[in-house]
């Protein structure tokens, strides 16, 4: 049987939201596939081995991927969820080398202004929080 060879480089999207600022890593289990195989791409939001949430996928901008006919955008049914992780269904067909690109909305958190002063400190963002203690702001929520 021929074989697919699969590139899901760590193709991220960054999440720009300041709260929520993590990287997302697309991998899959083997690198070589069987051609017409369905096979499952796990989106990690944090780091290369965990993930802190899944991706919703209402905030999907772009599923695309690039076979060895073409780019093609996948429907967002095949994003879902496994726990903290980000699960997509994907089928190869021809043999060749597949590219799968994952675009996302940012999202916006609200936090109070304690919470937030805490988590400036907690991440080590001590930039931040001086110039809000600077210019007045501790007492300010954030989002």
């Amino acid at each position: 049987m021929r074989r697919v060879r699969v590139v899901v480089p760590a193709l991220l999207a960054g999440v720009t939201s300041i709260l929520a600022a993590h990287d997302l890593f697309l991998t899959v289990a083997s690198y070589f596939v069987r051609s017409n195989a369905e096979i499952t791409v796990v989106g990690l939001n944090g780091t290369f081995s965990t993930s802190e949430n899944s991706i919703d996928r209402i905030r999907v901008a772009d599923l695309s991927l690039v076979t060895p006919v073409g780019r093609r955008t996948l429907d967002t049914t095949a994003v879902g969820a496994q726990g903290p992780r980000t699960i997509i269904r994907v089928h190869t067909e021809a043999e060749g080398t597949y590219l799968i690109g994952l675009s996302i909305k940012p999202s916006e958190l609200s936090q109070k202004a304690a919470e937030f002063n805490k988590y400036l400190a907690d991440e080590g963002i001590g930039p931040v929080l001086s110039e809000r203690r600077r210019i007045g702001e501790l007492i300010k929520p954030a989002r």
